[in-house]
């Protein structure tokens, strides 16, 4: 094998991890986010989790990030949670950063 070789090897396998890790952290986003808007609607302990689930979907569902937000701002104002888009989006940065913390720190 060349060095040329060796070097695509290792991209892919950095860039196959990096993905990895970006899917994980996304994912735990969306479950501090499910957390935090639950919290703010009043939902009980099952109601939390199936709204997780929901959030859950949706990230892997054809709407993606956009999609997440546009869904916890609508869920938040008619819970009147009052949380505006800007709000949730700041919201969404931050458990992003933690959970990127929390992954690369082995949690």
């Amino acid at each position: 094998m060349t060095t040329f070789d060796e070097r695509e090897k290792a991209a892919e396998a950095a860039f196959a991890h990096e993905q990895n890790v970006m899917f994980r952290a996304h994912a735990r986003r969306d479950k501090k986010l499910g957390l935090w808007a639950a919290k703010l609607m009043g939902l009980n302990a099952d109601e939390t989790a199936a709204y997780i689930d929901q959030l859950l979907e949706a990230q892997t569902g054809a709407g993606g990030e956009a999609g997440i937000l546009a869904k916890v701002v609508h869920d938040l104002g008619a819970a009147k949670a009052g949380q505006s888009e800007p709000q949730v989006h700041a919201k969404m940065n931050e458990f992003l950063a933690s959970a990127m913390v929390e992954i690369k720190a082995g949690q």
